[in-house]
């Protein structure tokens, strides 16, 4: 079990906390540095920790005075606070991260750049790839996959090579990217993307017979036909055995009209969760000014740091669940537990 920062959900009677930016009722001063020098070592440290959480409960009781006829007067108040605690994953997390970047031969048809974030000292676990949405490249993904690996979780990024505007191939892509588990070493793998690299993801994760799990990032399905009635992601998610989950945005023309969510329909085990006020550009990090100009939207009921903070604390969660390396990483995703519930009352997070 990693080491926790606690963010402090106080559920009082009559009173609403809600939770901002990792700010929070609790009184949680946290303070964290990080440090990246590429092909290095990325160090994170969190220090100077104080936590003041509710749930003190007090209660006075009044003398009982009993007569001769055995009348009892008793005057009892009672305040109580309820307090639950979960992790805020928002936070950069415990470990030093080791970062490579290397050249890599995929496939007669690709060789490309990787990155390879390593936590130091953590327990083994499957690795996670993480690929870019359409015309992008892994650049624009580097710093989520560092910070889910500074919880403990190994992710590589790759620049995909059949995935821009003249050369659109995700049969292609998935095989490469199967490939590119391999030369990591094989074994258990996650494969985790965003928009038309989420359902690269789905695909690769249909090859593989390693795959533990797919996450999607407001995924966006790939029409096979000039008509768009066969979707490659809805084809393929209905073969898979394992869990499919994604984090999305609102419906807008730059995810293609939510058509990513057809995936989870038909998948056998699945949940998707809209994050309110989310734009495409949202769910890479970082994103740039060719992102911003055709797809950021208006932020009605969230900042960008809240929202931000929604889709760092969803995804880190799911991997921790999904590698094993902290179950409690399922409470973000189920219903009735504090920290769904706690994102859903505060209506940061919806079910589309």
């Amino acid at each position: 079990m990693y080491p926790k920062l606690l963010l402090a959900i106080v559920l009082t009677t009559g009173c609403n906390s809600k939770v901002e930016g990792g700010d929070t009722s609790s009184q949680t001063d946290t303070s964290a540095t990080t440090t990246t020098d590429t092909g290095s070592e990325t160090s994170v440290s969190t220090t100077d920790t104080g936590e003041i959480t509710g749930g003190d409960t007090g209660e006075e009781t009044q003398d009982t005075e009993t007569t001769t006829d055995t009348a009892t007067d008793t005057d009892t108040d009672t305040d109580t606070d309820t307090t639950v605690n979960t992790p805020d994953l928002s936070f950069p997390g415990p470990y030093n991260v080791l970062t490579t970047s290397e050249s890599v031969v995929l496939s007669d048809s690709c060789t490309t750049d990787t990155i390879t974030n390593m936590p130091e000292g953590a327990p083994d676990a499957p690795h996670v790839i993480l690929s870019h949405g359409f015309s992008r490249n892994q650049g624009n993904m580097v710093d989520m996959a560092a910070h889910w690996a500074s919880w403990g979780v190994p992710v590589s990024t790759v620049t995909l090579c059949h995935n821009w505007l003249l050369n659109n191939d995700p049969d292609l892509d998935a095989v490469d990217l199967v490939s590119f588990s391999d030369y990591l070493g094989g074994g258990p793998v996650i494969y985790a993307g965003h928009s038309a690299g989420g359902v690269r993801s789905v695909m690769a994760g249909a090859l593989d017979v390693e795959t533990v799990a797919i996450l999607g990032l407001d995924l966006v399905d790939y029409a096979e036909d000039f008509f768009g009635e066969n979707y490659i992601g809805q084809t393929t998610a209905p073969s898979v055995n394992v869990p499919i989950f994604g984090v999305h945005g609102e419906n807008t023309d730059c995810n293609g009209s939510d058509i990513g969510l057809g995936v989870y329909d038909v998948a056998r085990n699945s949940v998707a969760l809209r994050i309110t006020d989310a734009d495409h550009c949202d769910f890479e990090s970082p994103t740039d000014i060719l992102c911003t100009a055709l797809c950021q939207g208006s932020n009605n009921s969230f900042t960008e740091e809240e929202i931000a903070d929604t889709i760092l604390n969803l995804t880190t969660a799911f991997l921790l669940w999904q590698t094993g390396l902290d179950p409690q990483g399922e409470e973000f995703w189920t219903e009735g537990e504090a920290a769904y519930e706690a994102l859903v009352n505060m209506g940061a997070v919806t079910v589309p």
